[in-house]
């Protein structure tokens, strides 16, 4: 049985409305294959109930400009998590192809997915897979996000 590795936006995140912006990042690396198993994603814009935040995991092609993000083991007692993961983006990767996609209200709303193990959606073992949670919200609100994956050997 495999453990969850999960990394996170490490606090609220403001976006821009109409914008296009990278919350979360994990990158392949050559020692190990992964999978995407679980996402959640939540705003907290309180003054309109009408905005719309639409979320998108993708395969990116560019890594972009990122903080490292502090990965988070399953247990206290695993080893420390070996995949490399971002968050808070000052340069975009570029987009590639879309994997799964969904739509929540931007006040308070929330949205997200839980894969069985085997169900996930795959992070090859190199260095230029990457997948990618992306935001765009009609209104500038502030998001939270969390990415899990499960670590298998290559």
């Amino acid at each position: 049985m495999s453990r969850i590795v999960r990394i996170t936006t490490e606090g609220e995140e403001a976006i821009a409305a109409a914008t296009a912006e990278t919350l979360l990042q994990f990158r392949g690396v050559t020692t190990l294959k992964a999978e995407i198993c679980l996402m959640r994603v939540a705003a907290d814009y309180t003054t309109d109930a009408t905005g719309v935040v639409s979320w998108g995991l993708y395969y990116q092609s560019t890594d972009g400009t990122a903080t490292g993000a502090t990965e988070v083991a399953g247990d206290p007692d695993d080893p420390t998590p070996a995949l490399t993961g971002f968050h808070s983006f000052s340069a975009e990767p570029t987009l590639s192809t879309e994997i799964e996609c969904g739509m929540f209200n931007c006040n308070g709303g929330s949205d997200g997915f839980y894969f069985a193990e085997g169900d996930g959606i795959s992070i090859d073992n190199a260095t230029s897979s990457r997948i990618g949670l992306t935001v765009n919200s009609d209104k500038a609100c502030n998001v939270r996000a969390i990415l899990g994956v499960r670590i298998f050997a290559a």
